[in-house]
């Protein structure tokens, strides 16, 4: 398989028998905190928290419509008090998906996607954060495990563009209360550079148990960060994406985030930066196009009639072209574009010309002079 886009649908899954691996890391850094009511609360002086998160993802092509995938992230955290500087590393989470491809069509192109994701650490939790115990570290991160249901949508806009959307359910770790995290997104992608920009948010359902009486739930060490054994958290970024080709292997990309309004959790700016390496797999069309090989002559239209039923070719029996043969039509280039339009047989054939009547078009392409035609 090779990376057809500079910026795949979102809605797709790899080629059966492909595997894509992808590593990322994600810098995030805190510049203020959203309290419970939403309202921002700037950070102390000469306090922060930031944190890098490294990952790697590997899917495999099960078959044309279902890719299955596995990853693991590691943490790197630093949270600075008035008084010190402390920092936690380690193994965060790991987690598996299952991603299964809609028929869709043309222009709408939809798939549903399932993880489960399972951390690999347990915190200590205390009903006064008078009782935490000082440590040389932090925790990570919310603890437990997690599942998310997403549906993934993309709407064709042009052969250059396209609308990007995401809807999800998600049940939290840590007994948070289940949420919705949602995206939207406008991509225009060249052959080899794409960008998108968009929105991407959190609504909760609003179901923490201590929404009422924030001030009894047990609390842990999490540093001067508010992202984590929230209540209700929701948030809303604004995003940036720029993608580039490397070849028809490798993707690069990079993101950039920006929180703009939450409750119960931190306004960070992220930046992430990732390589996506696909190989092997056939996919859906090239399985199509084998059908079609093993051809004995190949032929080149010289005439197409007014409405693309009929075209000449400037072979006929002297090389082998007889009547009611199967021929194939294809749309190549000196590019090495090799695209197959549709398929007739030989409805006429002469010394050194015949005619191909068109019984099946695969694409909504013109057929037109020049073109090659393959026969059996």
């Amino acid at each position: 398989m090779t990376l057809a886009s500079s910026y795949p649908y979102r809605s797709s899954v790899i080629n059966k028998g492909a595997f894509q691996f992808d590593f990322g890391v994600l810098y995030s850094v805190t510049g203020a905190a959203f309290d419970s009511e939403g309202t921002e609360v700037e950070l102390e002086e000469e306090t922060g928290y930031q944190l890098i998160d490294s990952s790697v993802r590997i899917d495999y092509g099960f078959n044309p419509n279902l890719q299955l995938g596995a990853d693991v992230i590691f943490r790197q955290l630093e949270s600075e008090t008035t008084t010190d500087v402390i920092s936690s590393s380690g193994i965060e989470s790991f987690a598996v998906h299952a991603k299964y491809e809609g028929k869709g069509s043309r222009k709408n192109k939809y798939a549903f996607e399932l993880s489960y994701r399972m951390t690999a650490y347990s915190n200590e939790y205390y009903l006064n954060r008078s009782d935490i115990p000082v440590s040389d570290d932090v925790n990570l991160g919310d603890d437990g495990q997690s599942i998310l249901l997403s549906f993934l949508y993309d709407r064709v806009i042009s052969r250059a563009s396209h609308l990007e959307f995401s809807l999800a359910y998600h049940l939290p770790p840590n007994d948070l209360s289940a949420e919705i995290p949602y995206s939207l997104a406008y991509v225009y992608k060249g052959q080899t550079i794409a960008f998108a920009g968009g929105v991407e948010g959190i609504y909760s359902l609003g179901l923490d148990e201590f929404e009422q009486n924030p001030g009894d739930k047990p609390v842990s060490d999490f540093g001067v960060t508010s992202r984590y054994n929230s209540i209700n958290r929701e948030l809303m970024s604004v995003f940036g994406r720029l993608n580039l080709k490397l070849s028809n292997k490798y993707l690069l990309s990079g993101k950039v985030s920006q929180v703009m309004s939450g409750v119960s959790t931190d306004k960070a700016t992220n930046f992430l930066v990732s390589l996506t390496y696909n190989a092997g797999g056939t996919s859906s069309s090239q399985t199509f196009e084998n059908k079609f090989k093993e051809y004995s002559t190949e032929a080149t239209i010289i005439k197409v009639s007014p409405r693309g039923v009929f075209f000449k070719l400037d072979k006929g029996l002297s090389s082998d072209v007889v009547k009611g043969a199967r021929a194939d039509i294809y749309k190549s280039d000196y590019f090495g574009e090799n695209v197959l339009l549709g398929s007739g047989f030989i409805y006429e054939s002469g010394p050194d010309w015949s005619i191909v009547k068109v019984v099946k078009k695969f694409k909504r392409l013109p057929i037109e002079k020049g073109y090659t035609v393959r026969i059996k």
